[in-house]
């Protein structure tokens, strides 16, 4: 195997997979353009991916105005990909989206409605396992709704952990809201050809989000998904993520050269403190890789 690759980074500092707490980050998104426009990160490019909404991008991109941060409009599709007898969740990140587009409308506010049933039938499974004060728990589903929050499953983890139920966010989903967990619910998500469509119908690139960070996943089944997401017309795929492990850039980025998709960095922000997840940290591509900076589409937020 390769011992190290010559890495391709953005013209200027660049990050294109971020959450706010408009979806299960814990920053508002004028917090995250000022957390990124510090000095000790200096992104310049920074696109808001929230979860199947976009309630915080017009936010994000005043403070950016402000600021001199490019705030790409984005959004992170959740999907349903059948792969033969398994079934996974598959992440469609959209970046450069017309927040006002009714196609894509159509899908959030459908994704909307399954957040919400979801999110009822875990509260309601927890009570029924877990000895704790069921008022606290409703009440912060309240109050994340109230602030324009989809409800998440992380927002359940962060619960049980605070709660001392669990000790680790990974305990909680492993216990209870991963896929072989007891509050575990699975749902129909769009598929990942609508997601594509939806999002190319809104102007944007659709580009498929850590590869390597979904449940099960295996090689095998990651090659027909890189295969299936070139035949929906997918546009990209995360090759540069501070999470990647060497020999999984290195197979993200055969995948890239074979189906032709350009290359997104993102390090999938969703609060400070976490290791591998730092906001602009250490964002690279593999050489050969085309990147995303260089489509047509997202060439305007580079122009000095």
């Amino acid at each position: 195997m390769e011992k190290s690759l010559k890495q391709i980074v953005a013209p200027i500092k660049t990050d294109l997979h971020c959450h706010t707490m408009c979806s299960d980050g814990a920053l508002a998104p004028e917090e995250l353009v000022e957390y990124a426009a510090e000095p000790r990160r200096a992104v310049r490019v920074l696109a808001v991916t929230d979860h199947d909404n976009m309630n915080g991008v017009a936010r994000a991109e005043k403070r950016g105005g402000e600021l001199d941060v490019r705030v790409v409009p984005g959004i992170e599709i959740s999907t349903t990909w059948q792969f033969g007898s398994c079934r996974f969740q598959i992440h469609v990140v959209g970046l450069r989206c017309d927040r006002n587009d009714p196609v894509l409308g159509e899908i959030i506010r459908y994704h909307g409605e399954i957040r919400e049933q979801q999110c009822e039938r875990i509260a309601k499974r927890l009570t029924e396992l877990l000895d704790f004060d069921a008022e606290l728990l409703y009440a912060k589903i309240a109050e994340l709704e109230k602030r324009g929050t989809f409800v998440t499953r992380k927002h359940f983890s962060d619960f049980l952990v605070e709660q001392k139920l669990v000790s680790c966010n990974d305990e909680a989903f492993s216990r209870y809201l991963g896929k072989n967990g007891s509050a575990f619910f699975d749902v129909d998500f769009s598929s990942v050809e609508e997601a594509v469509a939806a999002i190319h119908h809104s102007g944007g690139l659709a580009v498929l989000a850590h590869p390597f960070r979904y449940e099960n996943m295996h090689n095998r089944a990651l090659r027909n998904l890189a295969a299936f997401f070139h035949d929906c017309g997918g546009d990209g795929i995360e090759a540069g993520s501070p999470q990647q492990k060497l020999n999984e850039k290195l197979f993200i980025r055969d995948l890239a050269l074979k189906h032709g998709f350009f290359g997104s960095v993102g390090s999938d922000f969703h609060c400070k403190y976490v290791p591998f997840r730092t906001l602009g940290g250490d964002l690279w591509l593999p050489e050969k890789v085309k990147p995303i900076w260089e489509h047509e589409l997202l060439l305007p937020y580079y122009k000095t």
